[in-house]
């Protein structure tokens, strides 16, 4: 079956008929995608386990790190997904594809200015955190080569965007499967093999599996009804359209500062945590316990997000903003209950998952503390992503950035080290901030949908 009957397909699903069979039919491949890519970020996590603590710890902030200097393809996906998904629900392809062309265009764009910007400052990053001079020096190993990747990256998730956006997620989830496979056999080849690449050989592994992804989609698209968008050139010898650029970022810039105050958060926490009598196994436990939290909620839930971005963007393109509203309640439904199921799990076998991770005793024991303590705030955590996901298809990103930024920097933080240094509550303080910052942020984001502004934005 070709791209463009599987998109089509899934455009009817999508825009009427049985809203679960929607529900199942966008959820299912971006579920199983994000389930592939945490089966792969906690091979990284394992196999940099192997090697020592400080490159456990240096894994888990260098990612953080990568993740701020991808930020505006962050920006540009959230934007790709509601414009194009919007026009795509209408039936104006026209549109459709020439947003496509500029997202791709700027995606090239961004991704070279992340290599030289990482480049220029991730190692003072690194010291600026209280990074140990350990971590410091592994965190580079592995810096020096993943920066480099975000530029094949930035082209490859912002053409996996498009795909989702024109309801053909089984595309962009059967290339995810092929590429993670392939990150994951080269981590052990380069650093667990007599190669001794140590932590470089990660960075090396992404670097290959971006390019060939990307190049993977190119093939993809030029067999779908997007094939146009592709025509790059075209528009660039118009120059770069100042319009467009100003619409993705208007949707995408504050879904953006979503991502950036959770990543300033992280930077916070590790920085917090140098403050407590053991800073390099405070840091690798919440290394190894944000990692397991990332692998087994954040993932799946930003696969619910995804999709109910492109369901509300085609819905409220073809004039149901109702079937909106429904969809996302029975996403929410959804993801509460398999989050519920996730925190007994977590908070059952917390010791034994935080072993399976870290060799270390006590990065091990600390993890564990983690997983018990933030176990029972998942389902708040299933609230705040899905429904600032169906904002974002809306194109409604102002409030929820808000409330991201308000819990999880000026309050995590502050919370955080009240608790850790002030109080002297050690590593628990900080996991108990994160605790009680999450919750609060479902409540905030369930009060912002409820009240239904999201339905008149336009895009």
């Amino acid at each position: 079956m070709s791209v463009q009957t599987t998109a089509v397909e899934e455009k009817e699903h999508i825009v009427e008929g049985s809203l679960w069979l929607t529900i199942w039919e966008m959820t299912w491949p971006i579920l199983l995608n994000m389930c592939i890519w945490a089966v792969g970020s906690f091979v990284d996590t394992w196999v940099a386990g192997r090697l020592n603590v400080d490159a456990q710890a240096a894994m888990g902030i260098g990612w953080q790190i990568r993740y701020l200097m991808m930020m505006l393809t962050m920006a540009m996906a959230v934007g790709t997904i509601a414009i194009v998904s919007r026009y795509y629900g209408a039936g104006d392809m026209e549109n459709a594809i020439e947003a496509s062309k500029q997202a791709l265009i700027f995606a090239g764009i961004f991704g070279v200015a992340s290599v030289c910007i990482g480049y220029l400052s991730c190692k003072s990053v690194l010291h600026l955190l209280g990074a140990s001079t350990g971590v410091q020096r592994q965190g580079w190993d592995f810096l020096k080569f993943a920066i480099i990747s975000n530029l094949p990256s930035t082209l490859f998730w912002i053409s996996q965007s498009i795909f989702r956006a024109i309801g053909a997620p089984r595309v962009a989830t059967m290339t995810s499967v092929g590429i993670v496979l392939l990150i994951m056999g080269l981590d052990f080849v380069f650093c667990l093999s007599p190669l001794h690449m140590g932590i470089g050989g990660i960075g090396l592994a992404w670097i290959i599996g971006g390019c060939l992804g990307f190049a993977w989609n190119v093939v993809k698209l030029r067999d779908s009804e997007m094939a146009k968008c592709l025509h790059v050139f075209d528009s660039l010898r118009r120059g770069i359209s100042k319009e467009w650029f100003m619409r993705f970022m208007k949707i995408g810039l504050p879904g953006c500062m979503q991502d950036i105050a959770v990543i300033v958060s992280c930077f916070g926490l590790f920085y917090i945590l140098s403050y407590t009598t053991q800073p390099t196994i405070s840091q690798a436990a919440w290394s190894v316990g944000w990692r397991i939290e990332e692998i087994v909620v954040f993932l799946p839930m930003c696969a619910l997000n995804l999709a109910i971005a492109t369901i509300v963007g085609q819905n409220l393109g073809a004039h149901q903003p109702g079937r909106s509203e429904d969809a996302s309640w029975r996403m929410v439904y959804l993801g509460v209950i398999i989050n519920i199921f996730v925190a007994i799990i977590l908070c059952c076998f917390a010791s034994g998952i935080a072993n399976l991770v870290s060799n270390d005793a006590a990065v091990a024991a600390a993890s564990a503390d983690y997983l018990r303590v933030i176990a029972w705030t998942e389902p708040f955590v299933a609230l705040s992503l899905i429904l600032s996901g169906a904002m974002q298809g809306a194109g409604y990103t102002r409030l929820p950035m808000a409330i991201t930024v308000m819990c999880f920097v000026i309050l995590r933080l502050s919370a955080s080290w009240y608790f850790t240094v002030n109080l002297g509550m050690g590593n628990n303080g900080t996991w108990i901030a994160m605790a009680l910052t999450s919750v609060l942020s479902g409540v905030l984001m369930t009060a912002v949908f409820k009240y239904g502004r999201w339905k008149q934005q336009m895009v």
